[in-house]
């Protein structure tokens, strides 16, 4: 089965798209009082013109004039312009193949440019796994390698060096995030982990299975059911931190695949891959209750004797900050219970 491209067409099209637009041809290749030095230097009209696309095209797209590209009408004819050259003439430029290389080599001498080389492929594949670290999409991770290429002066490889330096760099990313959920546990965390897949005798299916059949209903039975889902994270005692280490984007990439793959489909991961998918959707869960627990406070009312006006106080306080998003408590927060850890 041939390889899926990293990129879409439209992907495509926006970064690597010889502009045919008036003012985006004024934008891109405008030529300088500089570009004009090595030009005129060149006797012939097709080869001023000629050696003027070479200096244009290592700046946008960035890989340099290439024989098998066509050449837009439009750019010829902006070039032209300004070399009061007619564009016609470019059928004739460089019919000896020295002549092309000599011209593509003065370009990049003008525009301090070096060729992608192979002894640049670790450098790239370095740069585009940095990139990955914070995004899987694909665009993004070309567009930063793009332009970290383009900051060490290199001239851009083909699009598809490109796309497979970075399905490289998005693969040794995956890995790094996954060796490190899986690093941070024990021995006996990654076993629990592992048992979620496995069947449970007293609720008659695996525990993943279960932590995602969230009941819908609004009985005394099904918020039961729902926080005995949201505690049961907090029984497989993972880490505290754990995960805070890595780009939340790419925690939650491996939460996202938690909370949907089949579970024949995580068996058939690797090993590391699987603790860390489970791991980082345990995490996930043990903050859900974060996102819903103000609620709690405006559906219910609290009523309580004497003695706990001081609990009643800090309900009405929690009630206030969550309305008000305020995240700082008073100096002296009302404390319902006498123990000294409460007002940590």
């Amino acid at each position: 089965m041939p390889r899926r491209p990293l990129l879409s067409n439209a992907s495509r099209k926006a970064l690597f798209r010889i502009p045919t637009e008036p003012d985006e041809l004024v934008r891109r290749y405008l030529l300088t009082p500089a570009d004009h030095d090595p030009v005129c230097t060149r006797r012939r009209p097709e080869n001023r013109l000629g050696l003027a696309v070479h200096v244009s095209l290592p700046r946008h797209p960035g890989q340099g004039w290439k024989e098998s590209s066509p050449l837009p009408a439009e750019l010829a004819a902006w070039l032209g312009e300004q070399l009061h050259v007619e564009p016609d003439v470019l059928q004739d430029h460089a019919r000896r193949s020295n002549t092309r290389h000599e011209h593509h080599a003065l370009a990049l001498s003008h525009l301090g440019l070096t060729p992608f080389a192979a002894d640049h492929m670790g450098i790239a594949a370095d740069i585009a796994a940095k990139a990955a670290f914070s995004t899987d999409h694909g665009a993004r991770i070309i567009e930063v390698l793009i332009a970290e290429l383009r900051e060490r002066r290199l001239v851009l490889p083909s699009i598809n060096t490109l796309e497979r330096l970075a399905l490289k760099g998005r693969a040794r990313a995956r890995r790094e995030a996954a060796m490190a959920l899986h690093d941070a546990l024990t021995e006996e965390q990654r076993d629990r982990l592992q048992a979620l897949l496995a069947n449970d005798a007293m609720i008659g299916q695996s525990r993943l299975t279960w932590l995602r059949g969230f009941p819908v209903s609004t009985s005394p039975a099904s918020l039961h059911a729902l926080l005995e889902r949201l505690r049961y994270p907090r029984s497989l005692d993972l880490p505290e931190d754990l995960g805070q280490n890595l780009h939340p984007v790419r925690l939650a990439r491996f939460a996202r695949e938690g909370a949907v793959a089949p579970i024949s489909s995580l068996n058939g991961f690797g090993h590391r891959r699987r603790i860390a998918t489970l791991a980082a959707r345990m995490s996930e869960r043990c903050t859900c209750m974060r996102r819903f627990a103000p609620a709690f406070p405006e559906a219910l009312e609290f009523n309580a004797l004497e003695a706990g006006e001081e609990l009643q106080a800090a309900i009405a306080l929690l009630r206030d900050h969550n309305r008000s998003g305020r995240r700082k408590l008073p100096d002296d927060p009302p404390m319902p219970f006498p123990a000294k850890h409460w007002r940590s």
